[in-house]
């Protein structure tokens, strides 16, 4: 069943900070206007809207994720930590006028991006030993140094394309990018581009 999507939504923009469909997010709000925010999301419906900034930082990229608080914890020194659940891709219509809290809010539009509230995919055509290649000579150091590419392996396909899109040091813009692909096949094949890419960036360096 889809969820009842939004038509505002206050919005945590964030660079580099990527939020997909079936993919979850930790954050930490310690601002206080997205402190409020994160507030005001829990008592009404628990969703939050993720954006990145252009470059310049005002203007935000038209394409986000809205996602479910899943997790929540009050820290010291007025900080919450939350995880995000993405539920669906929106676009944004128009920005209302600051909230209260002092956080920016958008009319948004989810009504092109339905099927992303689909089960997760197991099978999104995924070039495995192509991705393993990659990880190996590129992803060894913009990866965890404790990362289990053999568990990654174990998963499926879609929950592979996620994962590393969001832990993978990409520009904002290469972020974006995946974000704004039609779906987790085609985010799949720009991954492994991206990885690829990095693979003859640290050979060229070393030559």
């Amino acid at each position: 069943m889809k969820t009842s999507f939004p038509k505002e939504l206050p919005i945590f923009p964030l660079s580099g900070a990527l939020l997909l469909p079936n993919a979850r997010l930790p954050l930490m709000a310690f601002e206080p206007r997205y402190v409020a925010m994160v507030e005001d999301a829990l008592a009404s419906g628990r969703l939050i809207g993720m954006l990145q900034p252009r470059e310049g930082g005002e203007k935000l990229y038209e394409v986000g994720c809205v996602g479910l608080i899943v997790r929540f914890e009050e820290l010291e020194d007025n900080r919450r930590f939350i995880v995000l659940k993405g539920i669906r891709r929106f676009r944004t219509v128009a920005e209302k006028p600051l909230a209260q809290g002092g956080y920016r809010r958008f009319q948004v539009d989810g009504s092109e991006f339905l099927l992303d509230e689909e089960p997760p995919c197991s099978e999104a055509g995924l070039q495995r030993e192509r991705l393993q290649k990659a990880i190996e000579h590129s992803a060894r150091d913009i990866l965890p140094s404790d990362f289990d590419l053999t568990a990654l392996l174990a998963c499926g396909d879609e929950e592979i394309i996620n994962l590393l899109s969001i832990l993978c040091p990409f520009s904002p813009h290469e972020k974006q990018a995946l974000l704004e692909v039609p779906n987790v096949i085609e985010r799949g094949k720009s991954l492994l581009v991206l990885l690829e890419m990095e693979t003859f960036s640290a050979s060229k360096a070393k030559h």
